[in-house]
């Protein structure tokens, strides 16, 4: 129950493409989390957000703030969600409709951006580092912080990692379904997990999820090798192309396929040759529960969080 001296605590909430990940944070401690299953309409996700805060309310008082990160952006305008792969989203004013449902106002923000600054809000790190940070799993997102600042962009759209075009000849991906945010082409089409198991289904006439694809690969099976093999030089050229745009001090690999850290040791080797500089002063680096990590983002987007009392949580 709650304890009557403490101070308040503050929850974050990321809604990923399978999970929702709930974290309780108290003076920048983890206090209590929670994990389930993420349906696809909004109503269920909804009740799944109101089941979790009631439960944490019951156990541990008033929650002072509560943040929560989702794929897709808020327009500037309207406040109106877009371009989130989790469809249900879309079309609506979150930031009223889960505060309504919650009973507190919150404040909510693209899941890659909350990852970003969980990566980048560090004690470890330099505050004038520049962190390029990468979600790749059900979907691809993206987050830029420099200064310790979230760079969002005139229209909120930087570092929308998903949906930048995989060629720049479009009759390249002519013969590619259309993505869900209208074009043909977008990167998350084939750099994420998603988006390696539509690919390969194309080439191979097989349905297979990513994780079967790489154990496919690892017993030699030819089709699964080249999926993987056009999956791994496509995303070592992505990745030559933020540094040649960006030159970030650190670029943070996070997501379902983080674990596949042989997978990624491979495409690393192969991004420097691919710069213009042959001698790039970027790290990689893979974080492997991004969802905590965007969970603990989203706790500290509350307006008067200060960086300092954020270090302890990113370390």
């Amino acid at each position: 129950m709650a304890d009557k001296d403490a101070s308040p605590p503050r929850l974050g909430i990321d809604i990923g493409g399978t999970k929702i990940q709930f974290v309780l944070l108290r003076d920048g401690e983890l206090v209590a989390e929670r994990r389930v299953n993420t349906p696809k309409q909004i109503a269920d996700i909804t009740n799944i957000l109101v089941d979790g805060v009631t439960h944490f309310r019951a156990y541990f008082g008033q929650i002072e703030f509560i943040g929560i990160c989702a794929p897709g952006s808020a327009h500037p305008d309207t406040n109106i969600w877009r371009n989130a792969n989790i469809l249900s989203l879309n079309g609506h004013d979150l930031s009223s409709h889960f505060s309504a449902a919650l009973g507190q106002e919150i404040i909510i923000e693209n899941d890659a951006n909350c990852f970003a600054l969980s990566c980048a809000h560090n004690e470890h790190r330099a505050p004038s580092e520049m962190v390029y940070a990468l979600t790749v799993g059900t979907g691809l997102g993206g987050g830029f912080v420099k200064d310790g600042q979230l760079i969002k962009g005139a229209g909120g759209l930087a570092a929308e990692a998903g949906h930048v075009p995989l060629s720049l000849l479009p009759e390249a991906t002519s013969d590619w379904p259309t993505c869900y945010c209208g074009q043909r082409g977008c990167t998350e089409q084939l750099l994420s997990g998603t988006g390696l198991s539509q690919f390969h289904a194309r080439q191979s006439q097989r349905q297979r999820s990513a994780i079967e694809i790489l154990a496919d690969a690892n017993q030699q099976d030819n089709a699964a090798l080249a999926s993987l093999d056009q999956f791994k030089r496509s995303f070592a050229h992505y990745l030559a192309t933020i540094i040649q745009l960006l030159d970030p001090h650190r670029i943070v690999i996070g997501g379902g396929m983080a674990a596949q850290t042989a997978l990624w040791q491979e495409i690393f080797a192969q991004v420097e040759p691919l710069c213009f500089s042959k001698e790039i002063k970027t790290k990689f680096e893979i974080v492997s529960d991004s969802a905590l990590q965007a969970a603990r983002g989203a706790a500290y987007l509350a307006p008067n969080s200060s960086y300092t009392e954020q270090a302890k949580i990113y370390a």
